[in-house]
């Protein structure tokens, strides 16, 4: 069910599950995106950004590091 699937940000690591997945300015669809993540790409939760159906992530490390928001529905928990 989709509630089994929203994962909390302690799990930390997450797959994006949708083909195509606009990582938001801001926890709202209409938010501007920063990047577009890809199906299998892999995000980490930033710790304590959860509003709503929202999750706080970040994509990729280092310089090439974005952070934005994404809906927790299409985000599946990776086994630590």
């Amino acid at each position: 069910t989709y509630l089994a699937r929203v994962a909390d940000a302690s799990t930390r690591q997450f797959r994006v599950e949708a083909q195509r997945l606009a990582l938001r300015l801001a926890p709202d669809v209409n938010a501007g995106a920063v990047v577009t993540l890809l199906h299998g790409d892999v995000v980490n939760a930033v710790a304590g950004a959860e509003q709503g159906h929202w999750m706080g992530v970040q994509s990729g490390s280092g310089d090439n590091a974005k952070r934005g928001w994404v809906p927790t529905q299409w985000l599946l928990p990776l086994a630590n």
